[in-house]
């Protein structure tokens, strides 16, 4: 059994720099013993961004109406600790994606809404990512650390990770052009999409520097595996994609002026079209490229694709407040509702980070495919679209297809 040994018997004050970078701590921590036998039960871990963390996926589906039709999982959903966040604001729902329903694996979130390729605590929050961090004054540590301390004494059989779309600064614009369309008062609109430095974001060079990051955020995870005891073999490594969240214009209900008030989707159809056609394929080309070029690659489970036809205004879907559905949950709602949340500008119970993120059952469909992904061998890249209407297991009917 492979072992890592931190340094003991030293003067720890000199040491905490060094010991900090490379994820090595003192007595009791992960790397300090051997990894549970592959006898005991197996755990997905899920590592990244709010993408995989829950985030949004409260919501069964988008209505003007009562807020009891559509609220799939309660007030308690982000709860990951007892009666509340461990790390509040990451919003790990851990009835969603985390929990893959393949045989007797179990499920460990520890991904966070909001982070980047490396661990923040320049804000109001610590938000941790893959990275061996803790927070200065508070009890946060990096995802990288945590998956390390747990891979120690769980038997982990994947590791599963959604990084990179906060690196391009997706949030910034996705408000950039909801501000743009909510401002409007006639006259040429301010798109987003004309402007050269959001633009630029994503072009080659925007590209090749978030690959870099995600590269080494990538290297890291292999690093917290090794450090507990784990062979590279020992387990399967995967890197999901974003999906679409909005669709081109062409798809689009509504009017540019009034799609906003009566659909949740402030976006001109100029706009839409640029983010489903430019800025998504260049955030999932440099992640993907990412997982591949790593020091030891990742598998690839692209969901790009994987809401079409359900997606935020998109024509063919409803909202639960136009149709004749009593409740999110109700017989062919998932065929009929939107699978990603609509953009919130106001509180509670809605939060405005739950915007453009996937819905319960949009968070179902991505967790139908990463089921299907570990049901079965190894693959370098797998692409996962809906297979036909209806629910399988209580999840929409999705299928994975090798690239």
């Amino acid at each position: 059994m492979v072992r890592h040994r931190c340094l003991r018997g030293v003067v720890a004050a000199s040491l905490v720099a060094l010991l900090v970078a490379t994820g090595c701590t003192g007595g009791g921590d992960a790397s300090s013993t051997s990894r549970p036998q592959p006898a005991e039960p197996g755990w997905v871990v899920t590592l990244g961004d709010s993408y995989i963390s829950g985030e949004g996926a409260r919501w069964g589906a988008n209505s003007s109406g009562p807020i009891r039709r559509t609220d799939a999982l309660g007030p308690d959903a982000y709860f990951d600790a007892a009666g509340q966040e461990s790390e509040p604001g990451c919003h790990r729902a851990s009835r969603t994606v985390v929990v893959p329903r393949v045989g007797d694996l179990h499920g460990a979130n520890f991904a966070c809404s909001g982070a980047t390729t490396r661990s923040d605590s320049s804000g109001v929050r610590f938000k941790p990512s893959l990275d061996f961090a803790h927070e200065t004054d508070g009890d946060g540590i990096g995802q990288a650390l945590a998956l390390r301390r747990f891979a120690a004494s769980h038997h982990i059989v994947a590791v599963v990770v959604s990084i990179g779309g906060n690196d391009f600064g997706f949030g910034a614009l996705a408000g950039r052009c909801v501000q743009g369309n909510l401002s409007y008062d006639g006259g040429a609109p301010e798109l987003c999409s004309d402007d050269a430095d959001l633009d630029a974001r994503f072009d080659a060079g925007g590209q090749a520097l978030v690959e870099g990051s995600v590269r080494a955020a990538l290297g890291r995870v292999t690093t917290a595996m090794r450090q507990a005891g784990y062979a590279d073999e020992d387990y399967r490594r995967v890197l999901t994609t974003y999906p679409s969240p909005i669709p081109p214009g062409n798809l689009l209900r509504y009017s540019d002026t009034d799609r906003g008030e009566l659909g949740g989707c402030p976006f001109f159809a100029a706009d839409a079209t640029w983010a489903d056609r430019v800025v998504l394929p260049a955030i999932n080309g440099a992640v993907s490229a990412a997982a591949r070029t790593a020091a030891v690659p990742f598998e690839v489970l692209d969901l790009g694709r994987a809401f079409d036809g359900h997606r935020l205004c998109e024509t063919g879907t409803v909202r639960l407040s136009e149709s004749d559905l009593d409740r999110w949950d109700s017989p062919g709602a998932v065929d009929q509702v939107e699978w990603v949340n609509q953009v919130y500008t106001t509180v509670a119970p809605h939060q405005i980070q739950e915007s453009l993120h996937p819905d319960y059952w949009g968070a179902a469909a991505e967790r139908a495919c990463l089921r299907l992904v570990l049901s079965e061998s190894v693959r370098s890249s797998s692409r996962c679209t809906q297979a036909e209407p209806g629910l399988r297991d209580g999840d929409p009917v999705m299928v994975v297809r090798s690239d």
